[in-house]
């Protein structure tokens, strides 16, 4: 059974952030290494999405 799956998301300055992915997660199907992404989560680090960016879009601020 399927609880969660760590993911390690590198930033464009380098640093590294593992977050944990819980099965309710919303993450885009056609993600692969290397994809610019957009992780959104909670005040308490709780992922709600994982989706990849276009490329030569930039992130939400």
């Amino acid at each position: 059974m399927f609880t969660s799956e760590l993911v390690v998301v590198q930033l464009a300055d380098g640093t590294s952030i593992l977050f944990r992915l819980e099965k309710d997660a919303s993450v885009d199907s056609s993600l692969k290494v290397a994809d610019r992404v957009e992780v959104r989560f909670t005040s308490d680090d709780h992922v709600i999405s994982v989706k990849k960016l276009i490329t030569g879009s930039e992130p939400l601020r």
